[in-house]
């Protein structure tokens, strides 16, 4: 049981992570812009 909700929680904070990522590259873009 435990083995399955651990690789989960893996798999969604490594999307979250990407996520994140994505938000800082467009935050970074928007500040060159202006």
């Amino acid at each position: 049981m435990a083995g399955p909700l651990i690789e989960t929680e893996l798999h969604v904070s490594r999307r979250w992570r990407g996520v994140a990522a994505r938000l800082r590259l467009a935050e970074r873009l928007n500040r060159a812009e202006e």
